[in-house]
């Protein structure tokens, strides 16, 4: 497995509570991110929580954040179902929860909170042209190609 080399910065206030990136087992496809504040989000409400981490990905390569798979159980959801981090995106990495709790929902310093992944970033030349090639499916949108 080829290992690349990511730039961290820590930022801000939240910078001195601020936890490094951690891949929990060898073959992780992601690493936890670990809350760098504390913080009550109250019932279906949102709230950005701070890593206290800046990032400077490899030369073609970007960030995605997705909540843990456990958050699932915990009644909270990231208010853009994923976040992405540009490669050019110097200040703090944060993310936004939404507490879908009938109670508050608690963020304490140091809980693992998200996941992030290296993404290879692709540039895309975008073409004017008169049709598209043929497919079998078409246009069809939506459940056309069938339901389980």
């Amino acid at each position: 497995m080829e290992i690349l080399e990511i730039r961290v910065l820590r930022v801000g206030s939240r910078g001195a509570h601020a936890f490094m990136p951690e891949f929990k087992t060898a073959s992780a496809m992601a690493c936890d991110l670990y809350a760098a504040e504390d913080a009550d989000i109250p019932p279906g409400a949102m709230m950005k929580i701070g890593f206290g981490l800046a990032f400077e990905p490899p030369p073609g390569f970007g960030l995605v954040i997705n909540l843990r798979s456990s958050s699932a159980d915990l009644g909270i959801s990231l208010a853009n179902e994923q976040g992405w981090i540009d490669p050019d995106y110097r200040g703090e990495v944060t993310i936004a929860i939404r507490n879908n709790n009938p109670c508050a929902f608690p963020v304490n310093i140091g809980d693992r909170i998200a996941q992030m992944k290296l993404e290879r970033v692709y540039r895309s030349r975008f073409v004017e042209v008169q049709t598209l090639t043929a497919t079998s499916r078409g246009a069809g949108g939506y459940g056309s190609t069938g339901k389980r």
